[in-house]
């Protein structure tokens, strides 16, 4: 309970409990020591205008209040006022409720229901890639074995070969879609082993790995020496390099001179590593699109627009971030930041 002037003259072992105070340390105190440095100027202003027409209402309705501990903690409260007018005067008696487990529940709902609205969006594009990127190659297939049924009868031999051919490039391709399903579908369902992971030889053996396509397309690479080592999974992160490397030969060596680069910056709570190409760039307009499921920039069979979010599920997993950083014309840096101090939160689920 406070007076007109906003002095404490009452408390319960209730308010003891939440705040950390005994009784003899508040009474006498203005009640404002209880708010938040950066709520507390206002504070006053707010308190005397109540007492000018005071009535039982909540405080603050639509506003997020906060109480500030002795130990300077905050705590989201809730708070309920009741004038109470005596020959004395005007008090006010304040009930404070602690809503943190409130606020809690309210915040894993939140997450809860994002993450329900993004599953089904996912899903809508997953139906619609089943029914339309696996069907078009047995469509292609259909149609060429008919033209190979009708070669062959006509026993015009020299047409067959083509027809083969173009039957195994649609199967391939219908293949290749398949196995990144697969792919993704593993992220997220298998749990993490966690250790500390040197990027430096990692990236190494993805190069080397990959060294048919990168000499195929004349491509130069550049590491930086002495990449620092992240807390993670080891196969996972080796996945999250691997797919970014990919993603720059597919698309960003047109050029001439192609180049792809990877280095390191450390800032304040993050590690954070660049895949860095000079093709010919991606427009603002689809640095996020690029993440989502089945988001392909280009409409030939160079990819089936998996393999980036599959790099965005991973860093989820390990509480980091991707994204992109690109003009058009001026090539693209593809950034992955993991968290210097990576706790395993229990298992995580993103599959489809």
């Amino acid at each position: 309970m406070v007076d007109q002037v906003g002095k404490i003259v009452l408390c319960n072992s209730q308010f003891e409990n939440q705040f950390g105070y005994h009784r003899d340390e508040v009474i006498g105190q203005r009640m404002e020591f209880l708010v938040p440095k950066k709520y507390r100027q206002s504070h006053p202003e707010q308190r005397s205008a109540f007492m000018k027409t005071p009535v039982a209402r909540q405080m603050g309705e639509g506003r997020d209040l906060y109480g500030l501990r002795k130990d300077g903690t905050e705590i989201p409260v809730e708070i309920g006022l009741n004038p109470l007018i005596t020959d004395e005067g005007t008090f006010v008696l304040a009930s404070i409720v602690d809503i943190t487990k409130r606020k809690a529940l309210e915040d894993r709902i939140r997450h809860s229901t994002n993450h329900i609205q993004q599953k089904n969006l996912e899903m809508e594009q997953f139906v619609y890639t089943v029914s339309h990127d696996l069907k078009s190659p047995l469509v292609t297939s259909s149609g060429f074995l008919g033209l190979l049924k009708e070669d062959i009868a006509a026993q015009r031999y020299d047409k067959v070969a083509d027809s083969v051919g173009r039957l195994e490039r649609a199967n391939s391709r219908m293949n290749q879609l398949i196995d990144d399903l697969l792919q993704l579908s593993r992220v997220g369902r298998i749990k993490l082993e966690v250790e500390d992971v040197a990027i430096s030889s990692l990236i190494k053996a993805i190069i080397e790995n990959l060294s048919a396509q990168i000499q195929e397309k004349s491509v130069t690479t550049s590491v930086m020496d002495n990449l620092p080592s992240v807390r993670g999974d080891r196969k996972r992160i080796y996945q999250v390099f691997e797919n970014l490397i990919i993603n720059a030969l597919k698309y960003g060596v047109e050029g001439s001179n192609p180049l792809i680069t990877i280095g390191s910056e450390l800032a304040d709570d993050e590690i954070r590593f660049f895949v860095r190409d000079n093709g010919p760039g991606i427009s603002k307009e689809y640095h996020k699109k690029i993440f989502g499921l089945f988001q392909r920039l280009v409409s030939d069979n160079r990819g089936t627009g998996v393999g980036l979010t599959i790099v965005s599920r991973i860093m989820q997993l390990h509480g980091g971030r991707v994204w992109v950083e690109s003009e058009i014309g001026q090539g693209a840096t593809f950034w992955v930041a993991f968290p210097k101090n990576f706790i395993l939160q229990g298992d995580y689920d993103y599959e489809l």
